[in-house]
């Protein structure tokens, strides 16, 4: 999550130059967001990570070559998991979604979205949110609400990705300290996030955030 006096810094992945510049015309201006590298395939953008380009968020395309959005993510996500991802795409079939979904990304912005949805969802993401537009976020509704894999996405009591992220490591037995090493927060942020889970879900201890959890199939 960033400080609020901090800028969003931002990573663009995405093979069209002209996508990259039109997110940077939409962008340039914004005091709290700052554009800190572009790259036109997946190869090239961890290149970047490797050589200490540190973004807070990645805009990433799914269809690149080389290296596609998915690959890509897969190897932000096992390597850099301080790094959150926006998938900026034209792409919104189903399978696509499923895919994304399962590997733990909860934020999906369409390439048609207005300037102010997509400075709404970056910001959002960076306090630790999840954004998804309104036409991805029906079409996981669609898929439910028998489906379980996504519940979290559609149920009523909103979590954030790093609470979701904090609770099943609780559920793991993690303790406090633990579970701030694994995620590189502080462990007074650990109990921020955990005080937080108690009130929205209305559990007691930890022990009811568990019970919470496989209830609703978080787990």
């Amino acid at each position: 999550m960033k400080a609020a006096s901090q800028a969003i810094r931002i990573a663009i992945a995405d093979d069209h130059q002209i996508i990259i510049d039109g997110i940077k015309a939409l962008l340039e201006g914004v005091a709290d967001i700052e554009i800190i590298s572009e790259a036109l395939n997946g190869v090239r953008l961890l290149e970047q990570l490797a050589g200490g380009c540190r973004p807070d968020i990645v805009l990433l395309d799914i269809s690149m070559p080389e290296l596609d959005g998915i690959q890509t993510a897969r190897a932000i996500i096992k390597d850099y998991r301080d790094i959150d991802i926006l998938i900026l795409s034209t792409h919104d079939e189903r399978r696509l979604i499923h895919e994304i979904w399962k590997m733990g990304i909860e934020s999906y912005v369409v390439k048609s979205a207005s300037k102010d949805e997509m400075i709404r969802a970056i910001r959002i993401i960076a306090s630790g949110g999840s954004y998804f537009s309104p036409a991805i976020k029906e079409k996981l509704r669609k898929m439910g609400p028998g489906n379980n894999e996504y519940r979290v996405a559609v149920h009523p009591i909103s979590l954030t990705k790093r609470e979701i992220q904090i609770l099943k490591l609780f559920a793991m037995e993690y303790t406090g300290e633990e579970v701030a090493k694994e995620l590189f927060i502080s462990k007074n942020t650990v109990e921020t996030h955990r005080k937080n889970l108690l009130r929205k879900t209305k559990s007691k201890s930890t022990i009811g955030l568990v019970k919470f959890a496989l209830k609703h199939k978080i787990l």
